[in-house]
């Protein structure tokens, strides 16, 4: 008789089967589904990737030959020169800020930042981007939205405040 709170042991059954006799591996799946499954997938990511994008592109292009972009580069210029970067920057700023990335890398691209100043604002906007969204996800999880939120601004404006200038080519 066994203890009752003791286990009872089962013999071990193996998951190998005993030789297999040698044979022809597997076939592979067919070639022709799955490269079509695999540009489906493709194209859709490439349409949803368009659709931001390219308005973008076209609404900074414009905004670029607009009496628009010269104002607000004055007006930002001196807040943006703390981070090394000239008021123009402002735009994919707040683009990445709010919308989110894509948004800003098709303002960056229409802009024609220096290398020093696109690596400043990814440095920044990978700490600190998509806000509204995020933020929205962070109190449904009950996180405490606002400190997080803060602590991302203020690490990001901190790291552009203290690299920027230096990427920029001046000194911090």
């Amino acid at each position: 008789m066994t203890h009752p709170l003791r286990p009872r042991l089962e013999p071990v059954q193996s998951h190998f089967r005993a030789e297999e006799p040698a044979g022809p591996p597997p076939a592979p799946p067919p070639l022709r589904p799955a490269l079509a499954h695999a540009l489906r997938v493709g194209l859709t990511a490439y349409r949803e990737l368009l659709v931001i994008l390219v308005p973008t592109y076209v609404a900074v292009t414009l905004l670029k030959h607009s009496p628009a972009l010269p104002w607000l580069t004055a007006h930002l210029s001196p807040f943006m020169g703390h981070f090394g970067l000239p008021g123009a920057a402002a735009l994919p700023m707040v683009l990445g800020l709010l919308l989110g990335l894509y948004a800003a890398v098709a303002a960056l691209a229409g802009l024609g930042l220096a290398p020093g100043e696109v690596t400043t604002l990814a440095l920044m906007l990978g700490l600190c981007h998509n806000l509204i969204v995020e933020t929205g996800l962070l109190m449904r999880m009950r996180a405490h939205a606002l400190a997080w939120t803060l602590v991302r601004v203020g690490t990001a404006a901190a790291l552009g405040a203290l690299l920027g200038p230096w990427l920029a080519g001046g000194k911090p």
